[in-house]
């Protein structure tokens, strides 16, 4: 990911004691001078780590950091690895230096614990336990970080578990102007992210001109800049795989044209899968987005010929859809049925709830896509997408979709 040339208006958190746990504003010459690099190691009987210990550095290795100091995640590449490191406030908190302790899972993380996710090399965690310390963090103008220096130790799936102890340190290169973010960078197949290009202004005011967007040297969108120097494509149309995303801004008579740092989206396959996207306010999703396959934890759709259930498990997330067709009707490929929260003879079903939060009313609808059965009578097949409105019809949509067992 490319980010933003650093001015006086760069915000700086550094730790002076390590008691300290609130921001300080320094210059960039009292900031800690931080060489790009990750290295870890890993006590015997860990599963991430493998019971090793390495260290990686340019220019072996490249690295990306996206997302903002609520939560981010640092990408390590070789030719023949791949490393994440997530980390996140609780919610509705910012990173600042110091000691963050009873982390959990970054993506599934209660409002009030820290999150931690290392994973690399076709290991993760279901369950994470530990903890980590930030010896400074940095972000620029936007909120995107430039500089990070923090220790982490992760237990896999006990807190009695063998540790992973790690380092992680980040300085953003200082060349491009563009920056490039997801809005989901862990995504299911068709479904719908938002990637956004913002142009630094530097000195020629608002940026204009237009920004493409390129899954390698696929071009999968292109908009024009907006006045708050932003330009925004939505798409569902990536593949299934690690994805290097990359955003050319083609310049105007005041700016240059450039191109982002790429960031890494990973699509997975929908084979069984359950993704939403929530619009601003409403109840369910809470303006969120999100995604879940059996890797993720507990993935089940069970249905017969006129309806099913949805049900995820996964880290301290709890989702459940059921949904069907009309009363005395049978789901039916290629065709859309308008529900509520209770099915009757003119109305399917559908109820989606979750993470504690349900409608007494919904309003909506179900599409279904495809749909298959054993001899027995039960699903193989299913897939599915739908819109709830909950509590009236006007209220903000949770769209998403439904799948078991479709072929990518």
């Amino acid at each position: 990911m490319s980010l933003a040339r650093r001015s006086a208006r760069t915000v700086v958190y550094t730790l002076v004691l390590a008691c300290v746990t609130i921001p300080l504003t320094a210059s960039r010459a009292d900031a800690a001078t931080t060489v790009t690099s990750y290295s870890f190691v890993s006590a015997p009987g860990d599963w991430v780590g493998g019971g090793a210990s390495s260290s990686y550095g340019p220019p072996g290795a490249s690295f990306t950091l996206s997302g903002t100091a609520g939560s981010l995640s640092f990408g390590v590449t070789t030719s023949g690895e791949n490393w994440t490191v997530n980390l996140a406030a609780p919610a509705g908190a910012q990173l600042h230096p110091g000691s963050y302790t009873r982390a959990e899972r970054a993506a599934f993380r209660s409002g009030s614990r820290p999150g931690l996710d290392v994973y690399g090399d076709g290991r993760g965690c279901n369950r994470v336990f530990g903890s980590f310390f930030i010896n400074s963090i940095e972000a620029n103008s936007t909120g995107q970080i430039v500089e990070l220096d923090a220790t982490f130790t992760q237990q896999c799936e006990a807190s009695s578990a063998p540790p992973l102890n790690g380092v992680v340190k980040y300085q953003a290169p200082g060349a491009a102007p563009v920056v490039l973010t997801s809005s989901n960078l862990s995504s299911v197949q068709r479904q719908p992210i938002t990637l956004a290009a913002s142009i630094a202004s530097g000195s020629g005011g608002t940026p204009t001109g237009s920004v493409t967007f390129f899954d390698g040297t696929r071009q999968v969108g292109r908009a024009t800049v907006n006045a708050a120097g932003q330009a925004l494509v939505t798409t569902g149309a990536l593949k299934v795989g690690a994805r290097t995303i990359t955003a050319v801004y083609s310049g105007d008579g005041s700016h240059s044209p450039a191109t982002s740092s790429a960031i890494t989206q990973q699509v997975r396959s929908r084979t069984t899968a359950y993704w939403f996207k929530s619009g601003a306010r409403d109840y369910i999703g809470a303006g969120g987005t999100a995604s879940y396959v059996p890797a993720d934890g507990s993935v089940n759709v069970t249905g017969v010929a006129n309806g099913f259930n949805l049900n995820v498990s996964a880290g301290n997330e709890n989702w459940t859809a059921l949904a069907a067709a009309p009363a005395g009707q049978n789901l039916q490929a290629g065709t859309t049925y308008q529900t509520r929260r209770f099915q009757d003879a003119t109305y399917g079903r559908l109820d989606v709830s979750g993470d504690g939060r349900g409608c007494n009313q919904t309003f909506g609808t179900l599409t279904i896509n495809a749909v298959g059965f054993d001899g027995s009578g039960n699903m193989t097949l299913l897939d599915a997408t739908f819109v709830q409105e909950c509590e009236s019809p006007t209220a903000p949509r949770l769209v998403g979709s439904i799948t078991l067992n479709v072929p990518a």
